[in-house]
């Protein structure tokens, strides 16, 4: 939730006026999902082809092979934004909070670092996926143009739902094993994507990796940093929208699927702490995980050094390469080297 504007009031108010204003669902989901942005150029026109912009982009980034698929979730059209590997893995990825894969406007009010911001930097990353081969499936969530539907926790939930199955259903016509599989979420998409990816694990198809960018434990966390005066106890009392990416890799099989966290070092929305918790949480589950710190802020982050990260994990799954607490990143490019 947003310190400004109607969280800024709210904080002003008695603990008990504050808690009824918390449990307004629709006041959670106002301050969570941003979904209306500004001169977001459109990806698709009436017809639900792509615009000439949108195109253009694509020509431009070596993604003019990138095709929209449709999945329809009882009646609400979802977007995604698909390009075939070479290398015969995919990645499966989520957009976080500023909106589709295209063109996400500049904050309204910028701070010093976002000097570097590019507002197509998720359209960047998508770039250097398919510069090292692999294909993808750029998913677009409900609230979020061009997909239809209301942001809110249930129906994320839901939308992950047909998400895996289509991933299932596409993987096995395209011979396409789960050890090929990685799941790629930034900031709310990261939570999205260890949804997506416990739905896979449900459905016998665990991907080898879970990367999560820029990602909270849960919004209860990140609810309790503005809202100290509230347990984590409490809160989860009064949210209803919890997304709780913590809980989510507890229902993932340690054995299949690799952990990667990704953090920003001057992260400026989501606090270190929070990743931190999560980090620690994963380590705690059993889980082989590779956490990375790198430059940049939450959306200015290095997009090679992302997708190294990525491979590295990979590498270190496919090759059964433990994954200590105590190894940095060098460590494990050493251990991997060794193995081939």
């Amino acid at each position: 939730m947003r310190k400004t504007g109607l969280i800024g009031f709210v904080h002003k108010l008695p603990k008990a006026v504050q808690q009824f204003l918390l449990g307004i669902s629709s006041m959670q989901r106002s301050q969570t999902y941003i979904t209306h942005m500004p001169n977001m150029l459109p990806m698709l026109d009436k017809k639900n082809r792509h615009t000439k912009e949108f195109q253009e982009e694509l020509q431009i980034r070596g993604l003019e092979g990138a095709q929209s698929i449709f999945i329809n979730m009882s009646g609400v059209i979802l977007h995604t934004l698909y390009f075939p590997p070479k290398n015969g893995k995919l990645i499966c990825a989520f957009h976080g909070i500023k909106g589709n894969w295209f063109n996400n406007p500049m904050p309204v009010n910028p701070s010093p670092r976002d000097a570097d911001y590019n507002p197509r930097y998720r359209m960047l990353l998508l770039e250097e996926f398919v510069r090292d081969g692999f294909g993808f499936l750029a998913f677009t969530v409900p609230g979020f143009n061009p997909s239809q539907g209301r942001a809110s926790e249930e129906s994320f939930r839901k939308a992950c739902q047909k998400f895996a199955a289509f991933t299932k259903n596409y993987a096995l016509k395209n011979a396409i094993k789960p050890q090929d599989i990685i799941v790629c979420g930034e900031s709310l998409g990261g939570a999205l994507a260890a949804i997506f990816s416990s739905e896979l694990t449900s459905i016998s198809y665990p991907p080898a990796v879970l990367s999560l960018i820029a990602t909270f434990d849960s919004l209860i966390g990140m609810t309790h940093n503005e809202f100290p005066n509230f347990s984590n106890a409490e809160l989860s009392k009064i949210l209803c929208e919890k997304l709780d990416t913590t809980q989510e890799l507890s229902k993932l099989d340690k054995s299949k699927t690799y952990i990667n966290i990704i953090a920003a070092e001057g992260d400026s929305v989501i606090p270190m702490a929070n990743t931190l918790n999560l980090l620690n949480a994963a380590r705690k589950l059993g889980f082989n995980v590779l956490y990375h710190l790198v430059d940049g802020d939450h959306t200015t982050w290095d997009k090679k050094t992302v997708l190294d990260s990525k491979k590295l994990t990979h590498m270190a799954r496919e090759k059964g390469v433990e994954i200590a607490e105590h190894q940095s990143v060098l460590d494990i490019k050493a251990i991997v080297s060794q193995e081939n």
